[in-house]
């Protein structure tokens, strides 16, 4: 499994994954393999787990000859889509999405999308930023890395930095960064 990091607070979120990709054996299949992608201009997402259902998921929905998502999609309709994908795969499939963006309701929104297709949701403020870590099983759950790197860095340096402290923990980790970053500007209440 790979990383991937999630940072939204008001105006803005960011996701990051390294670039390794392996199959079910551990062999390595590429080490340039971006994990995030821009959805629209709503919305960014990352995703983490087995490489060929995400990436077939991730295609489905960015794909204009197969997706009903246009370039105003918000975060609740790239997770409804992601959710319908999921569907049509064995359940407890290790495969999980973050969608970060604006929501309808024209204020940034984060979902992470959980294996089986079950979401949960965040609405990260300037006072209580959002940001979740999908670490390999080599790494524990309770680690704080992504944490503890936000405490003194920039959320796109807390995750490379993150990323390389993981890629020294875990072989299905490597060093290479890629991020997506999202401007938004949230409707007055």
């Amino acid at each position: 499994m790979s990383v991937v990091l999630a940072y939204a607070d008001e105006h803005m979120a960011v996701v990051a994954s390294d670039g390794r990709v392996s199959d079910i054996f551990g062999n390595i299949i590429s080490e340039e393999y971006p994990k995030v992608r821009k959805i629209s201009m709503n919305v960014i997402m990352g995703y983490a787990g087995h490489a060929i259902p995400c990436n077939n998921i991730a295609d489905s929905i960015t794909n204009p000859e197969s997706t009903r998502l246009t370039q105003d999609a918000r975060v609740e309709d790239v997770v409804d889509s992601i959710q319908t994908y999921m569907s049509s795969y064995p359940k407890g499939l290790n495969i999980g999405f973050v969608v970060c963006g604006m929501g309808r309701n024209g204020k940034m929104r984060t979902e992470i999308v959980t294996p089986g297709g079950n979401s949960q949701i965040y609405h990260p403020g300037n006072e209580e930023p959002f940001f979740c870590a999908m670490y390999p099983k080599e790494i524990p759950t309770n680690a704080q890395v992504f944490e503890n790197e936000l405490l003194s860095k920039s959320p796109e340096d807390a995750m490379r930095e993150t990323i390389k402290i993981c890629a020294n923990l875990s072989q299905t980790v490597n060093q290479n960064v890629f991020l997506e970053r999202l401007q938004i500007f949230p409707l007055k209440d």
